[in-house]
């Protein structure tokens, strides 16, 4: 629309110069002035000549009026977006700091040790690794998925389903074990999540990476490996039965920089097909490549 307007104020003032030019040209030429005088009679003919050029020259100052108009309208919108940036951050890195409360409040007991904070996560998801090794070795089934996703060596789309109910039952025993902590801490990085896409992916907003960004580089590895199995088990559905965290974190790429040895599986990236995983090899972006067709 801007540019619209622009264009035409300069179509009327060329226009107009061009008018104002041609016309001079002509009194010039019919021989009606000399030495500064103009023959009146004659201007009284070209009256309506000089109307036209008011008329374009007019039609050029309300197209600047109008372009005044909509630049004092961007600055007002652009102060008004960096005050609703401001009030955003500011609410947002608060709730930064109270979910690096609440993990360093998180105590328990882990195999009959009192642990803190970090320990704490970390603990549970050495449990986690240590309890799903074992269920793989006594599940055949599940280990030639497994086996045949790391090796590329099979079409895996209709396994990822089952992989992921596994993976669900294996995570769902552990996490009722320290639910107490685990939920609040889940429940509070999740909202955090929410408002951030929420307020940062709509409109004219458009940046919410960048703050996802933060908060992920806020995280250990243990516990993007924690959220990346809660993430995907029934304890990430909301009221209506939606998995709204999985899906923002995978369209915000959440968990790229995990650590491969913080994954449960090596496998279980398929879990994930949208997430740019850091340590895939060719042969494994080739294999999810075909998954997202």
């Amino acid at each position: 629309m801007k540019r619209i307007i622009y264009s035409l104020a300069w179509v009327f003032i060329c226009v107009g110069i061009l008018f104002s030019l041609a016309v001079l040209v002509s009194i010039l030429n019919d021989g009606k002035i000399s030495f500064g005088f103009l023959d009146w009679t004659y201007a009284k003919k070209i009256g309506d000549v000089f109307g036209i050029l008011a008329f374009l020259f007019t039609g050029a100052g309300t197209f600047a009026i109008f372009l005044t108009l909509i630049k004092q309208q961007e600055q007002f919108d652009e102060a008004q977006k960096q005050i609703v940036t401001q009030q955003f951050e500011t609410t947002f890195f608060n709730m930064l700091l109270q979910l690096f409360s609440i993990k360093d409040s998180i105590k328990g007991e882990v195999k009959g040790q009192k642990l803190y904070g970090q320990e704490y996560l970390n603990c549970i998801l050495i449990e986690l690794h240590e309890k799903y090794r074992s269920h793989v070795e006594k599940a055949p089934d599940i280990k030639t998925v497994l086996d045949d996703i790391t090796h590329c060596t099979t079409p895996v789309s209709s396994k990822i389903s089952m992989v992921k109910d596994d993976l669900n039952f294996v995570y769902l025993d552990i996490y009722n074990q320290y639910h107490s902590h685990l939920g609040h801490f889940f429940r509070y990085f999740y909202n955090l999540v929410k408002f951030t896409v929420e307020n940062r992916q709509v409109g004219t907003f458009k940046d919410a990476d960048k703050y996802i960004r933060l908060i992920q580089a806020q995280m250990s590895n243990d516990e993007l490996g924690l959220i990346f199995c809660n993430s995907v088990s029934d304890k990430a559905l909301n009221s209506d039965d939606e998995n709204k965290i999985f899906d923002w974190l995978e369209s915000h790429s959440f968990l790229e920089n995990m650590d491969v040895k913080s994954l449960l599986h090596r496998s279980l990236h398929v879990l994930y097909p949208k997430t740019r995983f850091k340590f895939l090899n060719n042969a494994e972006k080739r294999m999810r490549a075909g998954l997202l067709l």
